[in-house]
């Protein structure tokens, strides 16, 4: 397919005219991104401008560039080193880092090859035309998310999956948006309050962005869906360091099947491309860029959800980090953040009265039509009462008996109730806790 005809067609009624040279130019641009680390932060700083300014320029011209910034071969072998090392210090066997290596000459050919074919010629590989005329909006257009205007180095292009895909796109930009990302490997009490606040704060009307990583993005996401399940709204978009189509991890592939049917899946990586290593702080300034808000729960000192939140100060969005125990490594990276400044985030409830105050006209947390109630309780005071209660920790039946005003039987009777919903859980020597999602 001709790249000019697939951006054409990517150009759906909402989109703004802009030129369909323009815009296989930045298909173009995404492509060679999609190969390389830093191709348009490098033309940026060239220009010394914005992207704009950068398509602006005559395709040759932009060839030209990029010719000039450095050998890609030399670049993939440095890349295919980096990948190898990684691989090795995980314990992968040499098989896995020869194909390491040999995926990164493969990129540099690739590179080589877009380079010098330019954006007005047939350059259709890894996808069908019919699938990224459909589902690609480009920088310029009226599709693209306002938000992420404001990065220095934007996408060229964004490249969709989903149901309804653009209009997912566009509903963004009606809601609040907030990230919450974490541990790959977290804690039990990390994944019950990302489930929690994720929870909350979609059936607030929020749109849930993440990481489609193991861990607390996957509970945050999956949470979100649960909790606007049969709601007539988008509950999250998963951004991918990936090409959108490409299931990584792949223990997360009945989640990325629920994503694409109730949610969005975005990628600024080109259809077919691999998960490599460099990918990922990329796709970190996307999620931030779209956030209005980002929570961090649990990580190391080297977490890459640091990365994520950097990029958001950068941006000047609010940074809330959920405390953890003391001394733990999980707890490390968010009591950094909260040392630095970082809003402290107990519940959904700490987001909405920072950033519901600050957010665009017309864009309001409010009740989502349609969400699952938190607490399907009524009227019920002892059991309220004896929510609130173990709000303050683990607590015995007969603990919980005199807080609520109960008799010990009625207790028994009330905790059955709140197990069945979801709302509490039995926890070692006869206590019972608080379940937050």
């Amino acid at each position: 397919m001709d790249a000019e005809e697939g951006v054409e067609a990517a150009g759906a009624p909402r989109c703004s005219p802009v030129s369909p040279r323009r815009l296989a130019t930045c298909i173009w641009l995404a492509r060679l991104a999609s190969l390389r680390a830093g191709v348009v932060q490098y033309l940026v700083r060239q220009c010394d401008g914005t992207l704009g300014d950068v398509l602006d320029l005559e395709p040759g011209k932009i060839a030209a560039l990029l010719a000039r910034r450095g050998s890609a071969a030399a670049c993939a072998t440095r890349d295919g080193r980096t990948a190898a090392g990684e691989s090795s210090s995980a314990g992968s066997g040499t098989a896995e880092r020869r194909s390491e290596r040999q995926q990164a000459s493969g990129d540099a050919q690739e590179y080589v090859r877009l380079l010098r074919l330019g954006p007005l010629r047939p350059a259709s590989r890894g996808a069908t035309g019919t699938e990224a005329a459909r589902s690609a909006v480009c920088w310029g257009q009226a599709a693209y998310p306002p938000a992420l205007l404001q990065l220095h180095d934007p996408p060229p292009a964004l490249f969709l999956a989903g149901a309804a895909p653009l209009p997912a796109l566009a509903a963004v930009a009606r809601h609040p948006v907030v990230a919450i990302v974490g541990a790959r490997r977290p804690s039990p009490y990390g994944l019950e309050i990302a489930a929690g606040i994720a929870a909350d704060l979609a059936r607030l009307g929020a749109v849930i962005v993440s990481g489609m990583a193991l861990g607390i993005d996957a509970a945050a996401q999956a949470e979100a869906l649960a909790a606007t399940a049969g709601a007539d709204t988008l509950a999250t978009v998963g951004v991918l360091g990936c090409g959108v189509d490409v299931v990584y991890p792949q223990a997360n592939a009945r989640l990325f099947a629920a994503v694409r049917r109730q949610g969005l899946l975005l990628s600024e990586f080109w259809w077919g491309v691999p998960a490599r290593a460099w990918r990922f702080p990329a796709r970190n300034r996307v999620i931030a860029g779209m956030s209005d808000a980002v929570v961090i729960i649990e990580g190391s000192e080297r977490s890459g959800s640091l990365i994520t939140a950097r990029y958001s100060l950068d941006q000047g969005r609010d940074v809330f980090a959920v405390p953890g125990e003391a001394g733990r490594r999980l707890s490390a990276g968010p009591h950094r953040l909260l040392r630095e400044g970082a809003h402290l985030c107990e519940s959904a409830a700490d987001v909405v009265a920072v950033v519901g105050p600050q957010l665009r006209e017309g864009v309001a947390f409010q009740t989502a039509p349609g969400a699952r109630a938190a607490a399907p309780l009524g009227g019920a005071d002892r059991a309220l009462a004896v929510l609130a209660a173990l709000d303050d920790g683990e607590q015995t039946v007969d603990q919980l008996a005199r807080s609520s005003d109960s008799t010990v039987a009625q207790t028994l009777s009330l905790l059955s109730t709140l197990e069945l919903e979801g709302l509490v859980c039995a926890a070692a020597g006869g206590r019972f806790r608080r379940r937050r999602g």
